[in-house]
């Protein structure tokens, strides 16, 4: 609605859409609001990786009823109990992973990045648990009833595991760590529906019948889903900015240096204590910046390495 109203009144372009939104709200709620939309954009995925991942639940159930679940001769497991391997083995990988895995690799000097590594090998680990799953129905389906052996189920339930501890641990941290202070619930909301709209997804794909009806046949073309879908990933995440953990201290501002989102009408300051020197080693400034209200600010240069070293600070 700012756009069209700024483009109807002849107001010079700016150079974000959310741009235009400055002067009915503040620019920190706008540049807040910005960069809730581009962690959003990362979300496009998530809700195929949920519809694929929440079948472990439902479809997987039914492949373990036509499978031989006996346990040593001692009991008989019911096809719903079998799904308790999923908490199982993430419990038992998560471990795992932070204290073998990832650091082995950093040792390595392979340091796996949030997005276009962890998330797209977890999405391709839980593509491939499909395949894993869509074979073995086919094995399943070729054999008499009660025949294959349950835990031939195990591998898959290991590798989907491992898919949602890349995907979706990794992308809680991400999530959590890139949103904007005021905005953090909200991106966790969004977070969280991604998994109402996978499964909504997958009831869907369910109703119109898009492929046979064979649940071996319907789990290779989820899997086949989520591959087109990490080729989406990697072009959604392609030049991501990721937020430093420095960059906190903006938000507590009302705008940051530079023009555009992330900083209209602001400025950086950098002092030196040679020019500014209250006597305590310490710098106390007050001015008017680029028209916003008076700054009273502070800091301590003995933080700094030298007494003559420069430090920055963003209004």
């Amino acid at each position: 609605m700012f756009y069209f109203q700024a483009k109807q009144s002849g107001e010079p372009v700016r150079n974000s859409f959310f741009d235009y939104a400055i002067g009915p709200y503040d620019a920190k709620t706008v540049r807040d609001v910005a960069k809730t939309m581009s962690v959003f954009t990362v979300f496009i995925p998530l809700p195929v990786f949920w519809s694929l991942y929440d079948q472990h639940a439902s479809r997987w159930v039914y492949q373990a009823d036509k499978m031989n679940r006996d346990v040593f001769g001692w009991f008989t497991l019911e096809p719903d109990q079998i799904p308790v391997l999923n908490p199982i083995c993430i419990l038992t990988m998560i471990p795992l992973f932070n204290r073998v895995i990832y650091p082995s690799l950093e040792k390595r000097g392979i340091i796996l990045k949030p997005l276009e590594h962890r998330m797209a090998i977890g999405m391709g680990l839980t593509a491939l648990a499909f395949i894993l799953s869509g074979t073995l129905d086919a094995v399943v389906d070729s054999n008499p009833r009660y025949t294959v052996y349950w835990m031939w189920q195990f591998p898959q339930y290991i590798v989907l595991g491992a898919g949602e501890i890349m995907v979706s641990v990794t992308g809680l941290e991400f999530a959590y760590s890139q949103a904007p202070k005021t905005m953090k619930s909200v991106v966790m909301s969004g977070w969280l529906m991604t998994t109402a709209v996978g499964n909504l997804l997958v009831i869907l794909i369910a109703t119109i019948d898009i492929v046979a009806s064979e649940y071996g046949l319907q789990l290779l073309f989820f899997a086949n889903m989520m591959l087109v879908f990490i080729l989406i990933f990697f072009w959604i995440i392609n030049g991501f900015n990721y937020k430093a953990a420095f960059d906190d201290y903006s938000d507590e501002e009302d705008v940051v240096g530079g023009s555009g989102i992330g900083g209209a009408g602001v400025g950086e300051i950098h002092l030196s204590d040679d020019e500014f020197d209250d006597g305590s080693g310490g710098v106390s400034i007050k001015m008017q910046i680029s028209g916003s209200e008076k700054v009273n600010s502070s800091f301590d240069t003995n933080e700094f390495d030298s007494p003559n070293s420069y430090g920055s600070l963003g209004y």
